[in-house]
């Protein structure tokens, strides 16, 4: 009973003096919302790197140029470009047992042009088993065969995206694209694919590797190579024979000096995932920075409240109230204005993070909301607690005061 006076007194003292309440929440109300989206974001990015990574299944190799540590992410993540792997590497590879089919690429970014009509796109030179890799059809036309390859055939392969965009009348198949302003007659068209490994891969045109080496890129090496193993066959120990091969072939001795390094689909998310994972801890202390500001607002708050009542609180020792009781008041006075603005910060932060998700799905991504009850009442709690801390050196301010003393204040 004494409770339910004490909490509708709080309510009363709140409410005449609203305007100071709601700034003194503002910065819990930012702290929340702020944790609980980097929370959600967090955890649907985390969802959507590792889905993107895997999504063409467990059976697939990454040879990347560069040597990293195994649960490091290799150089070309940070944007450090080694020329170690190149076409005569991906040969030897096929050759492995247990290996079903090797893709080299070399990767550009290009703008690509039919008549007055142009868009700029990914521009992949690969092999024909790339078909064996990603598992796709041709809804128009052909595919590019080893003889293209072989004789740097300049075809092209696009992707419905790009078909639309160049000529959404008719037909792409045997007209004559340009790109860096040279001829290349489209021989396919791909089905609709979507994204996986963070490219849509229906905004795409796909040409020879070798033809992307000489005429596109101007190099003689390959950007990396993807490997996808036969049904049933080990991983772990084809990977060892990837090694193994590089390094004979690249007169590596010691495996400590590779320039390449050997991931698996498995691998690799792991990885992203305790990238993004330690990335996603940074930002929630970061974050939570901002509840500690609200809180030491509540108490600035509180401590002007406490001068600004004297009088009502000599009034109310002199009429019998404790310091108890006194402290009590002041307590759930903070508590209450912490709890408001954590469930006002909850509900922004859990719209928000919903908005974001909403958008991010407009633009084609397949991205998962987040939003666990246990963060939600998590972050209330860290709320209500920081507001009771905030409170207690003003409410034992409060609960000192002579109120003879008191009393006496204008």
């Amino acid at each position: 009973m004494v409770w339910h006076r004490e909490i509708i007194y709080t309510i009363k003292s709140l409410w005449a003096m609203k305007s100071r309440a709601v700034l003194s929440m503002l910065g819990i109300v930012i702290g929340v919302m702020s944790v609980l989206v980097v929370a959600s974001v967090g955890l649907s990015a985390q969802d959507l790197i590792i889905s993107q990574v895997t999504s063409f299944g467990g059976d697939i190799i990454g040879i990347l140029p560069g040597k990293s540590e195994e649960n490091e992410p290799p150089p070309i993540a940070f944007g450090v470009v080694k020329a170690s792997l190149s076409l005569g590497d991906a040969e030897a590879l096929a050759e492995l047992p247990g290996v079903e089919a090797v893709v080299p690429f070399v990767t550009a970014t290009e703008r690509v042009t039919l008549g007055r009509k142009s868009t700029v796109t990914s521009v992949n030179g690969i092999n024909q088993q790339v078909q064996i890799l990603e598992d796709f059809k041709i809804t128009a036309g052909r595919f590019i065969s080893d003889k293209d390859v072989a004789r740097y055939a300049r075809v092209a392969v696009v992707g419905p995206t790009v078909a639309n965009s160049l000529s959404p009348q008719e037909s792409l198949v045997g007209q004559t694209i340009d790109i860096k302003n040279i001829r290349f007659t489209v021989i396919g068209v791909t089905e609709e694919r979507g994204s996986a490994f963070f490219q849509n891969q229906d905004d795409r045109v796909m040409i020879p590797v070798t033809t992307a080496q000489r005429l596109i890129a101007g190099i003689d090496h390959v950007n990396y190579i993807r490997v996808k193993a036969k049904e049933g066959a080990n991983t772990t120990l084809i990977k060892d024979d990837i090694a193994k091969l590089l390094r004979r072939r690249h007169h590596i001795q010691d495996a400590t000096k590779d320039d390449f390094s050997v991931r698996s689909t498995d691998q690799a998310a792991e990885t992203l995932g305790n990238v993004t994972g330690a990335m996603q801890g940074f930002l929630l202390i970061v974050t939570a920075i901002a509840l500690l500001v609200g809180g030491i607002n509540i108490m600035n708050i509180m401590f002007v409240s406490v001068r600004e009542r004297r009088r009502e609180i000599g009034l109310r020792k002199s009429l019998g109230a404790s310091n108890q009781r006194i402290l009590q008041q002041f307590l759930t006075e903070s508590a209450a204005m912490s709890l408001v603005g954590g469930l006002v910060g909850a509900i922004i932060g859990t719209g928000f993070s919903y908005v974001v998700s909403m958008v991010v799905r407009y633009y084609g991504y397949s991205w998962n909301y987040f939003m666990p009850v246990s963060y939600v009442i998590t972050a209330l709690l860290v709320a209500a607690v920081i507001g009771m801390v905030s409170g207690v050196s003003p409410a034992r301010s409060a609960s000192r005061l002579d109120p003879i003393v008191a009393l006496r204040e204008e």
